[in-house]
């Protein structure tokens, strides 16, 4: 299948990543604690939901103009965009800490992460209009490889020990890999970004791809607070103990998937766009893709689903015997929504944002209901919001499905 051909550099970084990820884990659980672990996780939900729409996605639009001088002007707007993010989330994170002065310290590096964050999105986006997958492939690995080699180290190195501190300063280590390495592949420095910088606001093209500012940031910022929704709520409820629990079967089961779907999803867009401006049929291709993801994760599936407690008893240590609970409870639901999520990209080239964004209102409110009447079991209040997550994923794919077939 051409797609995955051109995805196999993305693939193969993203599982080569994932594998170092999972071999460092059992070191990292023995190092740090489920506090430094909730931590980690809510400076993630906080820093990656606010990055995702920093650029009030017309990120996202970089891929679909035929135009290269329209590309242009679209990493132009993003960019200035991202800054404006910035400079917004710092005036909150003053605030927060000048009326709440004992948050938890690494929150400071909230502002730093979605400027770096951000300007990665443009740079994946303007890699991935030229088609340089492999570029992309190896700064992500390298992201991965730096902030898991910092999570070591800085365990040893710094000082002082603040919960979470040394796994959020990796984060932002490896976002600085990433920009300095795909800076490099654009050819980009800083003389050359700064003078792009220094040209207006293009109106214009932000009036043509308005509906990604208006429909799909939106949408995206309920999206990313729908997949957070868990972390803030057992913050809530229950205890940071469990937060951490949940943190670490984030990053063993949830995260791994994300990033290999997100590293698909760089080549489904660019080619879902081409096809739909060629006027082709995207629902073959999409059929295909998840029948092939079925096929390969059913196996694993089960097989964690069945033996999973007691390996993750092993593999960490019996002090996260709750993540291993985690993990069987929710692999086959997550499975399922991972194989329907992988062609997501075709809401946006469909322009389906109005859709996405009537389903992440529906997703969220469904959700807040869920909370009070599971309450009480942080395992079942996991299962129902994932089940959630299924009923809607299924609804929006049945609504391109129906468009698909209207424009065949």
């Amino acid at each position: 299948m051409n797609i995955l051909k051109l995805a196999s550099p993305l693939i193969l970084a993203a599982i080569g990543g994932q594998a170092l990820t999972f071999l460092i884990t059992p070191i990292l659980s023995r190092l740090y604690t489920p506090e430094d672990f909730a931590i980690w996780i809510l400076f993630i939900a906080i820093s990656s939901t606010a990055i995702v729409g920093s650029a009030f996605r017309y990120d996202i639009s970089i891929l679909l103009p035929d135009s290269v001088r329209d590309s242009i002007k679209l990493s132009i707007l993003s960019v200035k965009n991202i800054l404006a993010t910035t400079c917004l989330s710092f005036l909150i994170l003053a605030a927060l800490f000048i009326y709440k002065p004992n948050i938890n310290i690494s929150f400071a590096l909230v502002p730093i992460s979605i400027l770096i964050g951000g300007m990665n999105l443009v740079l994946t986006a303007n890699l991935n209009y030229k088609k340089a997958y492999a570029k992309i492939a190896f700064s992500k690995f390298s992201q991965t490889f730096t902030t898991l080699a910092c999570n070591i180290l800085l365990y040893f190195i710094l000082d002082f020990k603040v919960d979470g501190f040394a796994l959020v300063l990796s984060i932002v280590a490896g976002q600085v890999t990433c920009m300095k390495i795909q800076c490099n592949s654009l050819k980009l420095n800083l003389k050359r970004s700064s003078s792009l910088l220094y040209k207006k606001y293009p109106i214009n093209i932000a009036k043509k791809y308005y509906d990604f500012a208006f429909f799909s940031l939106p949408s995206c910022y309920l999206e990313n607070i729908k997949t957070w929704l868990p972390v803030f709520v057992l913050g809530i409820i229950f205890t940071n103990e469990i937060v951490g629990e949940y943190a670490l079967a984030n990053r063993i089961l949830i995260i791994p998937l994300a990033i290999i779907g997100t590293s698909l999803s760089h080549v489904l867009l660019k080619d879902f766009s081409e096809k739909l401006n060629n006027k082709e049929s995207l629902l073959s291709s999409i059929f295909v893709i998840w029948r092939t993801s079925f096929i390969l994760l059913l196996i694993p599936a089960l097989i964690i689903f069945i033996y999973g407690e007691h390996l993750i008893s092993i593999f960490l240590g019996d002090q996260w015997s709750i993540t291993g609970q985690l993990i069987t409870l929710l692999i086959i639901p997550t499975m399922f929504n991972f194989c329907l999520n992988l062609t997501s990209v075709s809401h946006a080239v469909l322009r389906l944002q109005h859709f996405s964004l009537i389903i992440s209102i529906l997703v969220i409110f469904t959700k807040i209901g869920v909370t009070f009447i599971f309450n009480e079991s942080y395992t079942s209040l996991l299962l129902a919001y994932v089940l959630v997550d299924t009923f809607f994923i299924i609804i929006i794919n049945i609504i391109a499905i129906y468009k698909m077939k209207k424009l065949s």
